[in-house]
């Protein structure tokens, strides 16, 4: 069984790795075992290979338009059916195994070390898209915008801490782009994961609001949406259609995991 990407060294300054052994020693990510690869060890890689595979271009869901009959471009079913607010999106991959165990610890502020072993290994994997997000050019010459779904100050005051803004800003300093976050929560959601379809989108409609004042504009210029887990669909949606009413040319979406339940 072929290895994973290795994780390039060159993004781990040496004084970071040297604090983060100190107080996390060196093990599979998943169970803390003898590492075989630079993340996992033997058994939690194979388990985790099984979350790895093809994936629709707009949305992240498995799916492998070639074994279907259909040209590598096409987006699966759903976004033909029903194309999503964003643009296109990326992910390591389904939201089972050891990678939902990985977002899970990640939700708590004691994960949040995780946040630039995950963003590395997404990176590795998908070094084309992420290389063309980073490189295009909107026709205001801004260059893109790394943006986290916010969390409501509530629920960031419990908690500490927004994994989504976690990643955004490895992510932000891996790209060698800015940062931003010119979204709010207007309002705060009940927890989401237990909800269906339907009951997301009423929750979520106006959620967001665009900040009033922002370090860094939107308007024309795209932008990389940042969260841990893509699921429904339903809070990236609105999330880019508030930023899109504010200007911006085109929304990626950035997950750690996609969820195999269809929009």
């Amino acid at each position: 069984m072929p290895p994973l990407p290795p994780v390039a060294s060159a993004m781990h300054p040496p004084w970071w790795q040297a604090a983060r052994t100190l107080v996390f020693p060196e093990g599979c990510l998943v169970c803390g075992g003898a590492l075989e690869t630079d993340l996992f060890c033997g058994p939690c890689q194979t388990e985790f290979r099984k979350c790895l595979g093809p994936q629709c271009l707009r949305c992240a869901l498995p799916w492998n338009p070639v074994a279907a009959g259909f040209s590598p471009q096409t987006p699966c079913q759903e976004c033909r059916k029903r194309p999503p607010a964003f643009d296109a999106a990326v992910a390591i991959g389904s939201y089972d195994g050891p990678l939902r165990t990985l977002c899970l610890q990640l939700k708590s502020q004691r994960g949040g070390w995780l946040a630039p072993r995950l963003i590395d290994l997404l990176l590795s994997l998908h070094q084309e898209p992420l290389e063309r997000w980073r490189t295009e050019k909107a026709p205001a010459s801004l260059p893109a915008l790394v943006v986290p779904v916010p969390l409501h100050w509530s629920r960031r005051w419990l908690r500490g801490y927004n994994q989504a803004e976690a990643l955004a800003k490895v992510l932000s300093s891996r790209l060698g782009l800015p940062m931003g976050k010119p979204l709010r929560r207007a309002r705060r959601t009940p927890k989401l994961a237990t909800l269906s379809r339907t009951e997301r989108r009423y929750q979520l409609k106006n959620a967001f609001k665009l900040q009033r004042w922002s370090r860094h504009p939107v308007a024309g210029r795209d932008v990389i949406l940042v969260d841990d887990i893509l699921t429904t669909g339903a809070t990236s949606n609105v999330a880019a259609r508030v930023l899109k009413q504010g200007g911006v040319r085109r929304v990626y979406t950035l997950v750690l995991a996609r969820a195999k339940e269809p929009r």
